[in-house]
């Protein structure tokens, strides 16, 4: 038998007031900060400045949290995942608006 897939599409998005930006010249810590007291921020010039945000997120969560016991490691996952949601790219004709971004059809 199979199994019914449930597929997440999430809603879009529309922020009442412009959202901070975030890009290469701001400071990595203080937007992670900002993520933790649940403010969204706005990828903006280039796809790899969300990169660049995942990636120093991910290391502050390993140094700030323990992930040895499974309980642990998914409540890491959970912070993680509820942290990246609030990390948000603009998209304008079916394409994100930044940068040498991936396209679907490439």
């Amino acid at each position: 038998m199979i199994a019914d897939i449930a597929i997440h599409k999430p809603e879009p998005y529309f922020p009442v007031q412009p959202l901070p930006q975030f890009n290469r010249t701001i400071n990595v810590n203080r937007t992670i900060k900002g993520l933790e007291a649940g403010k969204p921020i706005l990828i903006t010039t280039f796809y790899s400045n969300g990169l660049t945000l995942l990636s120093a997120l991910q290391k502050h969560l390993k140094k700030t949290m323990p992930s040895e016991t499974f309980q642990e490691q998914r409540k890491f996952r959970a912070v993680y995942q509820k942290l990246s949601n609030l990390i948000y790219i603009e998209v304008k004709a079916h394409a994100l608006a930044v940068k040498k971004a991936p396209t679907m059809f490439s």
